[in-house]
This record gives C-alpha cells, structure tokens and sequence, in this order.
C-alpha cells in the first residue's frame, strides 16, 4: 500500500526553483532555551509581554488550589496558637503545664511568621530565603503585626536581592551615533558611478 505524503514545498514557476515555507528564525535553532529566562530574552518586546501575561495566567491558575490550602492552614495554625495561649492561662500560674502551653504557642506563632517571611521574601525576589529570615529577625525586619518590612531589610541588605536580568540593548549598525550608518561601497557601486549610470 502506498504512503500518501504531503507536499511542503511552495509552487513554483517553470524556470525556477522550489522554495519551502519561511520559518521565524531563531537565535538557537534545534536547541532548547536552558530556562524561561533564556527563552524569553529570545523574544522580541511584544511577543515577551504576551507570553509573559500567559505564563502568570497559567500560573496563577495552577497555584488557586495551593493557594487556597495554604491560607487555611495559617487559619489553623492561627485556631491553635489562640487555643494553646487560652489553656495557658487557665493552667497554673507559673507551672511547667503553663510554661509548656506558652513555649508551644510562641512556636506556633514564630512558624506562622517565617513562613509568611518566606512567602513575601520569594515574591520580592530573595535568592537565599533561610539567609534573609536570620538577618531579618537579628536586624528586627518586621512590623508590629508581624509582617516583615522588606523595603527595610533591601536598604540594610541589598545582595540578598536579585538583580534583574540586564536586557540587551537593541542595536543596529551606526546605533549611539546619531546618524544611520553611510551606504556601502562596493565595486558595483563605484563602477555605476564612474560610467554614471547611478
């Protein structure tokens, strides 16, 4: 039985040859990009935004579940801190049972808060989490409330930060100068001028 094959190749006058279809072509072509970060500085502004917009929907889609569990999880963890405070205070005064409930409900509470520290320092872009708590808590990084000043903890310790990834200038021939670049001069083009045809 006989294969039936599609023909990719474009029409072609008699005279000429065939061509194929224009591909976009690629800084890397047949390589995978390393990363998302590679393969986005592939692109060009407008094609970078885009996929950036879809890359955030898809994650955001993907995370509502997570998200969701772990906001009630710190619901939980916040139920129990109050419930182990409250025992505390109906045990006996200065009794180990009490200073047991306390110490229990202080770790509850200093787990909800490094957690949260992890969640905000990740989005701000902190490359060594477990780095930024310890200088946040020695340096006292946090609000009342407990939520961690950032802004504070990036004055005093900027290199815990990324950077963000330097976008290569877009250049072309004669770019910085002022003027577009002069007319190549070729053979062709002097011999033109000499017989004045151009």
């Amino acid at each position: 039985m006989a294969e039936a094959t599609t023909n990719t190749e474009t029409p072609t006058q008699p005279g000429t040859e065939p061509t194929t279809p224009a591909t976009e072509p690629s800084a890397t072509a047949g390589e995978t990009p390393a990363d998302l970060d590679a393969w986005l500085a592939t692109l060009t502004d407008e094609q970078r935004d885009v996929a950036s917009k879809l890359v955030a929907a898809k994650f955001d889609t993907d995370t509502k579940g997570l998200k969701s569990a772990l906001e009630s999880e710190r619901t939980q963890r916040k139920t129990i801190e109050g419930k182990l405070r409250d025992a505390a205070k109906a045990a006996e005064a200065g009794s180990e049972a009490q200073q047991s409930l306390t110490k229990m409900a202080d770790d509850v509470a200093e787990a909800d808060r490094k957690i949260g520290f992890y969640q905000a320092a990740h989005a701000a872009g902190v490359d060594d989490l477990e780095l930024a708590y310890y200088a946040a808590t020695k340096g006292e990084f946090f609000t009342r409330q407990g939520a961690p000043d950032l802004d504070g903890l990036k004055n005093a310790h900027p290199a815990l930060f990324k950077m963000p990834a330097a976008r290569p200038p877009q250049v072309s021939a004669g770019a910085g100068v002022g003027t577009p670049p002069s007319p190549v001069s070729d053979f062709n083009t002097n011999f033109r001028k000499a017989l004045g045809a151009a």
